[in-house]
């Protein structure tokens, strides 16, 4: 492996390294997952990721809300590796936000990234964020207020003005825009004592920077990193790194020092943010003065020292910098959704229009007067409700917290889950309907007090609320004085949201304005894609802390190195895209392969195809594999049989396969077609009925232990004992050796062959097969191998010491090694006699038939009889029926191959517990020239993979999919569908070579059992019976039963 490391390609080396960050996450996940320790319900976090993915996916609110259904009102959830605790739960959040507000006094902070935000009121903690919070709340008073109230009104009016022109020229136009000029010339004037005019497209250069602060989103680096591994952010940010532009923090930084230097000089002044900080900077240096000279004629008299303080340039400077990034966004958004609503519900636009002609009529719209619109409040708080900006708000804990049933320690981070608590039908009924009355008096008066709570609640709440409502109304209140909003053909109903923490649309809404302004474009938010480029100042800080730091940030930047590379990668060798075909964005490096594991194969084959029910194939990528799922019956009829030619090999293992290389499954091209051609006569009629003896010893043994736990009136395991049942047959058919497990002999050999079932997608080999088949290929040419080593080498040495008593005829029986040394000497006897060209198999070769047959057969077999079985318990009815048969074909008589295939009804009803269990949930080929799949070109080499379980369970074909009805397989009603609608063991000249193998098996096994015992649930029957999630469709628990001797 290390030579690979040297001398092997990037990507690999990457995948690799991939594979110890993993190994070390689980690792770390597994001993640090507090919720576990705290038993706090929690969904499993995809690794470094965690909840982030899902959030990406959905967006937090639709994530919030399925996390609040799922796991309740508290949850546990991690954001990248930090854990965080959701809820939901007014109550409990009264007592964190309100009751116990001093044990939850912080926020999450950016530890040192975050720029000048550090000295914010949302970043300060303790005594600093107090002392902060005193100084510049009365800049929100009443009295403040009216003062900025007359630059608010300016701004309105041109707001207005502009509304007028697009009404003259009958334009469409964008209401978020507007809404965003708006929002921004208010808080850049009321807050930084700046005209920006952005409204009359003046000032660019300061709109430009301005808007900078805008641009951060989840592709920020410092973001990454803040979730994934705070350490290394908070040492980058004592670097001087921040997530916030740099260019736009200087910009910005001289221009308030140059306001600030100018209002010290008493150059100007306005009623602005700025100027409040001056007054009271001026007023403490006042009272400091005043102080010192009472000291002087007192003496030392401590009782006269006032304690008050002032901001810094920085504090002043951070205040401002977080009006805008709080306020911009959040105001214009709560606007364009207010307006939108107005459009789409011309009603509630009316009656908010006939109060304001009320209340102001045509006078001069005062801030008194504002106050006095309660229906329009009602209408905003709506609007709040249904789309709360801010999702979430959170608090840290500040000591250990008894948080409802749970014991949170000091440090934990505590989200207040807004969305859900606004949309919940508890507490609002018919929550996505908008009903502003329910802000009446008297309705308020009915509901929890925080289960409203757009502006969050308690001493650390939003401090710009009044600000932020004050101008929304302002905007609002002057726009519908001019103008009717409507809804027109392209406005988008209902609207989709976005899928970020601040909650905004997803799209363009376009909206129309009647009366003075003729049409409009409304709500949407700015979708850009931001490219935020590393500079070699970070990176070679980012090597430095690499160099000096844990273990673990070193992993997380290999992480980073190879996520980079694989977004590249994909980005430059993504197939599908070429071919035009659609695919889902595959999760970085696992692909599908994530929801596979996390669902279970099964399960997400059946939402790919049910997804777009139109699509006859989905692609998508297993790992790095792009792979095509087809389900069409015509193109599977091309695929496996017409043009078999072309699909004639499988994937493989690719080198690491061990003995199973010498396989049919593994085996290509005219290898597999000499194989085949030599196996295929082992399970013929004459064959299958040359081995029936030796299926019918061990079915004895296995009818003797059924009849055991009928006596005993013991409940048990049905799964385990067909496993010992097929197991039992398959060795001594296919090895020739007697391994008698369901009588508990010949535990070492027992033992080395269950090892062959223990691998799963788990295993490390499979990782990197679906990961890099190039890595897989390397190790497997250096000895590594998916099968465990003592494994093959028992086998090995016991297969060669049966294969020379064989070839001594010290021995022989009629199972499938003896055929083949049969076949062996029949070839080298015509080789003598008539010089023929006939080959046949290796030691290697049988030994790798006998190990697919084995890994193959044994769990598929075992499990066709487990859900057999569990059906005749759930079902007795249907085994009232097939006993009925087996006692009139087969009464007191033996049991012959002959008599066997005579059992139609038993027949029907293997083939429908196969249709609703199929064994293989998927098979495959893989294109060997480029074909023509339906309207795509598919490349050499591309893969197909035919979802079995989606193909068996689709209602257009078979009616009701999850009732058991055995009456589908009767020659009538097969004769109605498609061949390709049923494919237990595929189909074409690569279909399942041992299929009448393990029916037979299945068929005598059962008769053996049903003659004997009927079969009947109890207590501890799982009903439904729960899947598994491997490759292998197989019960996910015990299959506990009961057998009553008849």
């Amino acid at each position: 492996m290390a030579f690979f490391l040297i001398g092997g390609s990037i990507t690999l080396t990457l995948v690799v390294l991939l594979i110890l960050l993993l190994t070390y996450y689980v690792y770390n996940l597994w001993t640090n997952n507090i919720f576990r320790r705290l038993g706090i319900p929690a969904p499993t976090p995809i690794p470094f990721l965690g909840e982030m993915f899902q959030i990406m996916r959905k967006g937090v609110h639709k994530n919030d809300v399925d996390l609040s259904k799922k796991y309740g009102k508290i949850v546990g959830v991690f954001e990248g590796t930090t854990p965080i605790i959701l809820i939901s739960d007014p109550e409990i959040l009264r007592n964190v936000l309100i009751k116990d507000s001093h044990v939850f006094v912080n926020r999450r902070i950016i530890e040192g990234a975050a720029g000048a935000l550090e000295h914010g009121l949302t970043v300060l903690k303790d005594e600093q964020w107090k002392n902060a919070r005193s100084i510049v709340s009365p800049a929100f008073s009443s009295a403040k207020l009216k003062a900025m109230y007359g630059l608010i009104n300016e701004i309105s009016n041109i707001y207005n003005e502009r509304l007028l022109e697009y009404a003259d020229k009958q334009e469409i136009f964008d209401i978020k825009v507007l809404n965003g000029q708006y929002t921004l010339d208010n808080i850049a004037s009321c807050l930084f004592g700046v005209e920006t005019n952005s409204l009359q497209n003046e000032n660019g250069v300061l709109i430009k920077h301005l808007k900078k602060f805008f641009t951060v989103s989840f592709a920020n680096i410092f973001l990454i990193i803040i979730f994934l591994v705070p350490g290394l952010a908070k040492y980058l940010g004592k670097k001087g790194y921040s997530f916030l532009p740099r260019d736009a923090m200087e910009y910005t930084t001289d221009l308030v020092s140059q306001v600030l230097s100018r209002r010290r000089e008493g150059l100007e002044r306005r009623n602005d943010f700025i100027q409040m900080m001056i007054d009271h900077e001026e007023e403490v240096k006042n009272e400091t003065a005043t102080t010192q000279e009472t000291e002087e004629q007192h003496g030392d008299g401590h009782q006269w020292k006032t304690l008050k303080k002032t901001l810094s340039d920085k504090e002043i400077l951070a205040q401002a910098l977080l009006f805008l990034i709080a306020g911009y966004e959040t105001t214009s958004v709560l606007m364009s959704f207010f307006f939108y609503v107005m459009a789409t519900q011309p009603q509630i636009q009316e009656k908010v229009y006939d109060e304001l002609r009320q209340i102001v009529g045509d006078d001069e719209l005062t801030y008194e007067k504002l106050h006095e619109l309660h229906y329009l409040d009602m209408a905003i708080n709506e609007t709040l409700r249904m789309y709360t900006p801010f999702i979430r708000t959170d608090r840290v804990a500040s000591q250990d917290y008894q948080l409802g049933n749970y014991l949170i320690p000091k440090g934990s981070i505590i989200n207040a889950s807004i969305y859900p608590i606004h949309h919940d039908s508890k507490i609002w009924p018919d929550p996505e309907k908008f009903i502003p009355e329910r802000f009446l008096p008297s309705e308020k008066a009915k509901r929890h007090p925080v289960s409203f709570i757009p502006f969050g609640e308690g001493p650390r709440n939003c401090i710009g609320m009044r600000f932020a409502l004050v101008e929304a109304k302002l905007g609002i209140a002057q726009a519908l004085r001019v103008v009717e909003f409507q809804s027109c053909e392209k406005t988008e109903i209902p609207i989709k949201l976005g899928n970020l923490g601040l909650l905004n649309s997803n799209r363009n809404q376009q909206i129309s304005l009647y009366g003075i302004v003729k049409e409009a474009s409304g709500i949407s938010i700015l979708e850009e894609k931001y490219l935020i480029q590393l500079r070699p100042a970070i990176i070679t800080t980012m090597i430095s802390f690499i160099l000096c730091n844990s273990f673990s940030l070193t992993l997380f930047v290999v992480f980073i190195l190879v996520l980079a590379y694989y977004v590249y990668d994909l980005r430059t060798n993504n197939i599908f895209r070429r071919l035009g075909m659609p695919s889902p964005p595959p999760i970085p490096v696992l692909g599908e392969m994530y929801n596979a594991i996390r669902k279970g194969m099964y399960a997400n084959d059946v939402d790919l195809v049910r997804k777009n029910l139109d699509e006859y194939f989905h692609s998508i990528h297993e790992g790095t594999v792009p792979v095509i799922l087809l389900s069409d019956p015509d193109l599977l009829r091309k695929v496996l049989i017409k043009d078999s030619h072309v699909f004639m090999n499988r994937r493989t293992l690719d080198g690491a396969g061990g003995i199973l290389e010498h396989g049919l499954t593994s085996l290509k091209d005219e290898h597999w077609k000499n194989a085949r051609s030599i196996v295929s006569p082992t399970f013929s009629t004459a064959k299958l009925k040359s081995m029936f003896g030796l299926m019918n010893e061990v079915s004895e043994i296995y009818k003797k232990r059924l009849l055991e736990y009928a006596d005993k009136q013991e409940t048990f395991d049905i799964k385990q004992l067909n496993g010992e049942f097929t197991l039992d047959n398959i060795t001594t058919c296919l090895f020739g050796v007697q391994t008698n497990s369901l009588e508990e002999e010949n535990g070492a050999l027992i033992d080395h062959l269950k090892k062959f079932f223990s691998f799963s997608l788990a295993n490390l080999f499979l990782l990197i097969f679906f990961i890099s088949p190039r890595l897989a290929r390397r190790l497997g040419n250096n000895g590594y191998s998916v099968i465990p080593r003592d494994t093959i080498r028992y086998l090995t040495n016991l297969m060669n010491q049966i294969l020379d008593r064989r070839r001594q005829h010290l021995e022989r029986r009629n199972d499938f090694i003896q055929l083949l040394i049969d076949r062996e000497e029949q070839v080298k006897h015509e080789e003598q006699q008539f010089e023929t060209n006939k080959k046949s198999l290796s030691n290697n070769e049988i030994l790798g038939q006998a190990a697919v047959f084995l890994v193959a057969g044994y769990e598929t077999t075992s499990v066709l009889m487990s859900f057999f079985f569990y059906v005749m318990a759930t079902h007795p009815q249907i085994q009232e029926k097939v006993y009925d048969e087996i006692q009139q074909v087969i009464p007191n008589n033996e049991v012959t191959y002959e008599k066997l295939s005579e059992l139609h009804y038993l027949d029907m009803v293997i083939s429908e517990t196969l249709r609703m269990y199929p064994p293989f949930t998927r098979f495959e080929r893989v294109a060997s020239t480029d074909y023509q799949l339906g309207d795509y070109r598919i490349p050499k080499g591309i893969v197909i993979s035919v979802p079995v379980y989606p193909i068996h369970h689709d209602p257009q074909v078979w009616p009701e999919p999850e009732k058991f009805i055995p009456e589908r397989f009767s020659t009538e009603e097969k004769g109605k569908r498609d061949a390709m609608s049923y494919l237990p063991f595929g189909d074409g000249p690569r279909n399942c070579v041992g299929m009448r193998f393990a029916l037979l098996e299945t068929k005598l096994g059962i008769v053996k059992a049903l003659r004997v015992v009927e079969i009947g649930r109890c207590e501890k029957t799982e009903i439904p019976v729960q899947l598994g999630q491997t490759t292998t469709l197989s019960p996910k628990n015990c299959v506990i039963i009961r057998a009553v001797r008849r």
